[in-house]
């Protein structure tokens, strides 16, 4: 009974494991079965998710089975070629009668090597659709290898780009149109990056700090190492509030070029902040004015060179005036003064003086250009050749006087009186610079002033000129003086040496004869 009972257990004990065995399996398989569904439901929303921005992004799918050889496409692909329904075929040689003829071999040929080479493909062409539209398509395609290598499917996708391409034609031309803008008006363009410390210039910029294109170093500091030391500091401050407030900014600073070149850039600019208010990002435009500015000074001067000829001409005017009676009575008192009579001497300084301020009217005049005037057909060789023995007298023994004029005639329509005028105030100009000795040289010659010349010097107009240029090896005048020499009543001479009417008054004569006057020198 006993082994019958153990018999029976063990039958059951056999049972229960088979039947727990039995059981697992059927969990497993439960689990196998539900992670399928799983797999399958999340398959086919990817599948869904897929589709769903393939028709958002309208765009058209296809696949070819190199193994079964069964093609596969989506009713956009269709679409795309102007067809509302799906096609019952479609073959890589209706493809290719779509595509514009002008595109069609370079097509065919990146798709053929790119099969060859059984790589990927991209490419962008004009088809021709059903209804004759051209359109822009941008075709790409992947091949896929099984699990031995050996090529399994091809598949891809395409898309209508036309209306991406016209919006980057219609960019690409809006830039084109600006560029050209900005180059036919010279204006530079600057891009800083703060994060980086990147700072891009255009080639037009690195033109106006002497820079060849694309020498530049990148960085802020470079750019102030080129900027002139006086507006340094300006420029640096200026830009640094803007960097905290996000700002726009206007900038007015000299550019240094290597070989010493100066130029004066006006500039704008913008700085961009990001969340904390720190700055990112710095654009702005620079533009070459130094010409703007040179004819500005240019301009300012001859205002005031007519308004102190205008108060010049009318002061001289009634001067002369009073100089007339003043030399009248005189004349008169000399008359009745005997030669041995102690006042005569008195009177005699008295007309000496006299003389001596109607020359000076005579100077005012002749700057104000009120003086009457006989202009006739001079050659400036023969007026320079005859007061070469009087400019002899005047300037002394301790000066050289070397004269070196045209072997043609160098004539000009202009008053001999004045132009005797001109050569004297500057040969005695020369005297005064050159008090220990020195060469004194009168020269005249032909030129010819082209638009380049005349740019930079209004009212010049161009053409043929005449030059009488006189030179000397005196101490040289200094830049800051340069600049007023022209003034009236400026001098750097003693009180009670110079007037400050010579070379006002060559000014005067020569702008009124049509020409014009420039002045060189080197301290």
């Amino acid at each position: 009974e006993r082994r019958r009972i153990e018999e029976e257990l063990q039958e059951r004990d056999v049972e229960l494991t088979v039947a727990r065995h039995a059981q697992e399996r059927t969990n497993e398989l439960e689990r196998e079965i539900l992670e399928r569904k799983h797999a399958e439901a999340a398959r086919i929303e990817s599948q869904q998710r897929l589709q769903f921005a393939l028709e958002v992004g309208q765009i058209g799918d296809w696949e070819l089975d190199l193994v079964n050889h069964t093609a596969h496409r989506s009713l956009r692909h269709d679409q795309i070629f102007g067809y509302e329904t799906l096609l019952p075929e479609w073959t890589y040689e209706m493809f290719l009668e779509h595509v514009v003829p002008e595109d069609r071999t370079l097509v065919d040929e990146k798709f053929r090597q790119a099969v060859e080479a059984e790589r990927s493909w991209d490419f962008e062409c004009r088809i021709v659709r059903r209804d004759n539209q051209v359109r822009w398509i941008s075709a790409a395609g992947r091949m896929q290898w099984d699990a031995n290598g050996r090529p399994w499917r091809l598949a891809g996708i395409v898309q209508d780009v036309t209306e991406r391409k016209r919006t980057a034609d219609v960019l690409r031309e809006t830039e084109e149109r600006v560029r050209f803008a900005l180059d036919a008006a010279k204006v530079g363009i600057w891009d800083m990056d703060y994060r980086t410390g990147r700072l891009q210039w255009s080639e037009t910029l690195e033109s106006h700090y002497g820079l060849q294109p694309a020498t530049f170093e990148g960085t802020f500091e470079a750019f102030l190492e080129r900027v002139h030391p006086a507006d340094r500091e300006a420029l640096r401050t200026t830009i640094g509030r803007a960097a905290q407030t996000g700002a726009d900014f206007s900038i007015l600073n000299r550019s240094v070029w290597r070989d010493g070149t100066v130029r004066w850039l006006s500039g704008a600019g913008r700085i961009l902040l990001g969340d904390n208010g720190e700055p990112v990002r710095g654009v702005g435009i620079s533009q070459d004015i130094t010409e703007q500015r040179l004819l500005q000074e240019q301009y300012q001067q001859a205002q005031k060179m007519e308004a102190i000829g205008r108060l010049a001409g009318g002061v001289a005017h009634d001067f002369n005036n009073l100089l007339t009676a003043i030399l009248g009575y005189c004349e008169l008192l000399l008359a009745d003064v005997s030669e041995d009579d102690s006042r005569r001497a008195d009177i005699m300084e008295i007309q000496k003086a006299g003389t001596r301020a109607a020359g000076l009217t005579r100077q005012l005049l002749a700057f104000s250009r009120k003086q009457i005037i006989e202009p006739t057909l001079l050659d400036l060789n023969v007026v320079v050749a005859d007061m070469q023995a009087m400019l002899g007298r005047l300037i002394g023994e301790d000066v050289n006087i070397v004269v070196d004029l045209r072997t043609e005639a160098a004539t000009v329509m202009a008053d001999r009186g004045q132009v005797e005028q001109i050569v004297m105030n500057l040969a005695v100009n020369a005297r005064d610079a050159m008090p220990e000795g020195g060469t004194l040289t009168i020269e005249t010659a032909d030129i010819e002033f082209g638009d380049l010349y005349v740019s930079f010097h209004p009212g010049v107009t161009p053409g043929p000129y005449v030059m009488l240029a006189v030179s000397d090896t005196g101490v040289g005048i200094p830049p800051q003086v340069q600049a007023r020499v022209f003034e009236p009543f400026f001098t750097t001479k003693d009180s009670g040496k110079g007037t400050g009417l010579g070379l006002a008054t060559v000014h005067g004569i020569v702008s009124g004869a049509g020409g014009i006057v420039n002045v060189y020198s080197e301290v």
